[in-house]
């Protein structure tokens, strides 16, 4: 979705492909913050309090590799580097197969390095993810590499969600309350039931 126009009818959908989608009653959305504030910062004053969150990069790897390594611990985290937090993903449940490390960078390094290229990324994390676990890292069959620009929240505005337009264009998500995923349950249901009682009280035939 590239934009939101508000008519007569309801909320239309721009599309990033250029088609239109609606018009809804209501829309919500539960992007991350800044791009929350593009698609909604113009259509009502309330919601330029979401210029007030901060959220942080996180560069993300995943190596899966051809023996499991030597480390008694199924996640670590280090006190500093570049390495924050990782985990062996077999050690979760319901997953078996070949042994495999998820890697999150701290968030200064991720900022430090947010344009780096992703393979260059992958060596350093790598380095570091060696050097916090003390083994030298076997022979890496696969590995994925994620830039996530905005994921952490720093600065959380505080309410489980917002509501501008006659209330009928709602966000949420976890940078309304905290850096947890539990946060982006809790604002994302609170948004639902706070739409859905407005569509109520707009609309009685709806059951």
């Amino acid at each position: 979705m590239t934009g939101l126009v508000r008519g007569p009818g309801g909320w239309t959908l721009r599309l990033a492909a250029g088609e239109d989608a609606g018009p809804f009653p209501a829309v919500a959305v539960t992007a991350p913050a800044p791009q929350t504030l593009d698609l909604v910062g113009a259509t009502d004053p309330v919601f330029e309090a979401i210029g007030d969150v901060g959220m942080s990069p996180c560069w993300t790897v995943a190596w899966s590799f051809d023996r499991p390594l030597a480390v008694d611990a199924d996640v670590v985290r280090p006190s500093r580097g570049a390495v924050t937090w990782s985990a062996r993903n077999g050690a979760k449940p319901g997953r078996d197969g070949a042994e495999a490390w998820v890697v999150h960078g701290d968030p200064v390094w991720s900022l430090d390095h947010l344009e780096a290229d992703p393979e260059e990324v992958s060596r350093a994390l790598s380095e570091a993810f060696a050097s916090a676990v003390g083994v030298t890292l076997p022979a890496v069959h696969a590995t994925k590499t994620h830039r996530w620009r905005h994921a952490r929240v720093e600065q959380p505005i505080g309410q489980s969600h917002m509501l501008g337009c006659d209330d009928t264009l709602g966000v949420a998500g976890d940078w309304c309350l905290g850096a947890r995923v539990e946060a982006a349950f809790d604002s994302g249901r609170a948004l639902g039931r706070a739409l859905a009682d407005r569509l109520r009280a707009a609309h009685p035939e709806i059951d």
